[in-house]
């Protein structure tokens, strides 16, 4: 039996139902992947998540939402003066616009002041997940990044999925050198062809590729938009096309993706076929409304 840990910020999802009421829920990019993780590994293995929360009732919601979906909620931290995050989503065309409140998130505080007797439990897992935003929102990195490293010398399998959202940066410098510094911990990559160019300049697939191996990564699966899938196997870069639909709500089709190809590769699955387990559960996301869809 397999266990995953996913490291993140959980915020209360405000999405438009129509044009006068908002339909609340909780969501994040890391919580979004775990949730799909899950739904794809079954019973046999544990996923759980690592964040931290207030003592305010949205808060104290958070547990029994996590258990409805069978995700572990041992690792849930608790705030006594802050709140979680929030954000609403509205749709043009299918297309996500965000609104966020949360510069004063309980979760940006996880790492100020973790015991050693959590962090412990968080290197147990043998599987360990946090995204760019997961890094950016913290006011502590580099406490964050020596317990990652810590993890990855006890042989944990680190994975990063860099989620770039500027705002969340002193300015793209800040960014570019903890993008850097988490590729250098992980061992499987998983990015969008977009987020990369954002970061890093026009690179193409197989420079995007070629640098993340460079820097450590074993394992990378880059996602290029609605066109094709490029990955890397027997010392080969190769793509498996993608058919391209006409999206309802685009929320959350990388993290269901990440989702679907994490839990094939955990079952042992390989990484042709973990990407169409990937593609086909995102496909299903995106065809309907809102981050979860079950």
């Amino acid at each position: 039996m397999a266990s995953v840990v996913c490291i993140g910020e959980c915020m209360l999802e405000l999405s438009a139902h129509d044009s006068h009421l908002y339909k609340k829920a909780f969501a994040g990019d890391t919580l979004n992947t775990a949730i799909y993780l899950k739904k794809e590994l079954g019973e046999a293995h544990t996923v759980h998540y690592a964040t931290k929360i207030g003592q305010d009732s949205i808060s104290k919601e958070l547990p029994s939402y996590l258990e409805k979906y069978n995700i572990e909620t041992d690792l849930l931290q608790t705030s006594a003066t802050k709140n979680i995050g929030l954000y609403a989503i509205d749709l043009v065309n299918g297309e996500r616009h965000f609104t966020y409140w949360r510069n004063d998130s309980a979760a940006k505080t996880l790492f100020d002041d973790l015991s050693p007797a959590c962090a412990d439990d968080i290197m147990s897992h043998d599987y360990l997940y946090f995204s760019a935003i997961s890094v950016a929102i913290l006011n502590d990195k580099q406490a964050f990044f020596a317990l990652i490293e810590q993890a990855k010398n006890k042989g944990k399998t680190i994975i990063y999925d860099a989620n770039y959202r500027p705002a969340l940066y002193t300015n793209k410098q800040q960014a570019q050198a903890l993008h850097k510094q988490a590729l250098k911990l992980a061992t499987i990559y998983l990015p969008s062809i977009e987020d990369e160019q954002a970061l890093s300049g026009e690179l193409t697939a197989t420079q995007i590729i070629e640098k993340s191996l460079a820097l450590g990564v074993s394992e990378i699966v880059l996602k290029q938009g609605s066109e094709q899938i490029a990955y890397y196997e027997n010392n080969e870069i190769k793509s498996i096309p993608i058919q391209p639909l006409q999206p309802v709500d685009t929320t959350s089709a990388g993290d269901s993706f990440n989702g679907a190809y994490l839990a094939a590769r955990i079952k042992a699955h390989g990484k042709a076929d973990s990407i169409g387990a990937g593609v086909h559960l995102s496909q299903q996301v995106i065809m309907q409304k809102g981050a979860i869809i079950f």
